[in-house]
């Protein structure tokens, strides 16, 4: 090898880590998910019972009645290359723990849910990110395991970022 082929190899050597940064793998893996997203969750698809006719939900009570949450849920996300962590926090009590990966836009965290038999179960989100946004499914738990369903989900970043 002569002297300027060297220097050439050398010089690409040297180069190499200074284009390919971490901060650029992230933007090529769809980017940073930490922060706080606000989650809409589409309601439950309703129970189907044998020989009974469905029924409509019964309406809240105007003004902030009723039993669901008082404002949408946030999860905040702390994402350390492709592990992510955080909490779930909405209307009734404190967040939850969620645990999950991120590869390239493909995102998916778990939190266990404490059901109506005491027994926590998790609760599976699969999602895509794209930008500030992320929509997926999420597996919901259920006290009889053969009667699970997902319902769709979207995560909006929030501006004050």
């Amino acid at each position: 090898m002569n002297r300027v082929t060297k220097c050439v190899a050398g010089a690409v050597l040297f180069a190499l880590p200074i284009f390919f940064t971490p901060s650029q793998m992230l933007a090529q893996s769809g980017g940073d998910v930490s922060g706080s997203w606000t989650l809409t969750v589409a309601p439950a698809p309703p129970a189907i019972v044998p020989g009974v006719a469905s029924q409509p939900a019964a309406a809240a009570p105007e003004g902030r009645g009723g039993r669901g949450p008082a404002a949408p849920p946030t999860l905040t996300l702390k994402q350390e290359g492709d592990k992510i962590s955080g909490t779930l926090a909405g209307g009734r009590g404190p967040g939850m723990p969620v645990e999950g990966t991120i590869s390239g836009n493909s995102i998916t965290w778990t939190l266990q849910r404490r059901l109506a038999d005491g027994i926590a179960r998790p609760e599976v989100y699969k999602g895509t990110v794209n930008g500030d946004s992320i929509t997926g499914s999420v597996a919901e738990p259920t006290v009889d395991p053969t009667q699970g369903y997902s319902v769709d989900f979207t995560a909006k970043r929030n501006a004050n970022q």
